[in-house]
């Protein structure tokens, strides 16, 4: 309800920060809604060009315990425009590493980030991707000890004679029947 007020009362966003707001707060929302009405005053100030206002805003959203990936790539452009590039390098891999473990969130991520271009976007995106293998590589290599655990106890189980008694197996006599 206060997220629809927020939108109510921000009529006059523009339709990419609109957009931003509302994929983000599914994500956010999650955690509660004051953080997600934090968070969107982060995006509309990030976009407004107010950096340090923003950066205080996710820095609130991420102090709560946050792991929507747009809190922290938001930060991160806030802290590129802030010229403080290393920290802002730390948020995009915390971000891609939160993205990659939930590939479903890919496209509306990348809505949510249309309106953030150039140099900064390619930037991302190369963080984006490098944590998408990284994840595609650790799980194949997580499928692939797995594989090799289920071999090896096989060739165990399937090598291992066991003696059996057959006098367990056969079925008691049973009394003769009275004719």
């Amino acid at each position: 309800m206060k997220l629809k007020r927020l939108f109510c009362a921000k009529a006059s966003l523009s339709l990419p920060v609109v957009a931003a707001l509302a994929a983000g707060a599914c994500n956010v929302a999650a955690q509660s809604p004051e953080m997600t009405e934090v968070y969107g005053r982060g995006v509309h100030a990030y976009f407004s060009g107010q950096t340090a206002q923003a950066e205080e805003q996710f820095n609130q959203v991420i102090a709560a315990g946050s792991t929507d990936p747009l809190v922290y790539y938001f930060r991160a452009m806030a802290l590129m425009r802030s010229g403080r590039s290393f920290e802002a390098a730390d948020d995009l891999r915390t971000g891609a590493a939160y993205e990659a473990r939930d590939p479903g969130a890919g496209s509306q991520i990348g809505q949510s980030l249309a309106r953030v271009q150039g140099a900064e976007r390619q930037l991302l995106e190369r963080y984006r991707r490098q944590a998408r293998i990284q994840q595609a590589q650790q799980s194949r290599s997580i499928a692939q000890t797995r594989y090799e655990e289920t071999q090896r106890h096989e060739q165990q189980v399937l090598r291992q004679p066991r003696a059996v008694d057959l006098g367990a197996l056969a079925p008691a006599a049973a009394p003769p029947m009275a004719p």
